[in-house]
């Protein structure tokens, strides 16, 4: 009778290690399964610079970041002193780049973020604007005081 219940116990105690065991198993399963798919849906970034039609590098060209499919203007930024721009943070799907510059025809180009691939850096060949087509130029006029008018007396005082 001693030997029977303690085989049972040694049994309950058997099957509730079994049964944290399992439970331990399939929590860290799901986990690393959530983990893979969060990684599987993020591409990172778009990057690359933009160039003129000689290979010379455009600073300040602003690069707007659009959804492919409904041409929503997600991000903007402009390039750097080496032509270079980036967008971090994207998820997967088609995006579509508009490039404009003054003096420059609009620049664009399609991309499509896909699991598994990796993004080589773009590069966006801006055209000079030609004769015929509009460029838009837009400046700013600094503006002076008309109505009232003052006067300055310059005085040399020595400081002895």
């Amino acid at each position: 009778m001693q030997l029977a219940r303690g085989v049972q116990n040694v049994l309950r105690t058997r099957n509730a290690y079994m049964r944290k065991t399992v439970s331990l198993l399939s929590a860290s399963l799901l986990i690393a399964a959530i983990c893979w798919a969060q990684g599987v849906n993020t591409a990172s970034r778009i990057a690359g610079r933009v160039v003129d039609q000689q290979g010379g590098v455009l600073q300040d060209a602003t690069v707007i970041l659009l959804n492919g499919g409904a041409s929503i203007r997600l991000q903007q930024t402009k390039t750097g002193p080496d032509g270079s721009f980036a967008f971090e943070h994207l998820t997967l799907g088609d995006y579509l780049l508009e490039v404009q510059r003054a003096g420059f025809t609009q620049g664009e180009m399609k991309v499509a973020l896909t699991a598994g691939q990796a993004q080589t850096p773009l590069t966006i060949e801006m055209k000079i604007a030609g004769p015929g087509q509009q460029v838009t130029v837009t400046a700013t006029l600094d503006t002076f005081q008309t109505d009232t008018s003052s006067t300055a007396t310059k005085m040399n005082i020595p400081l002895n």
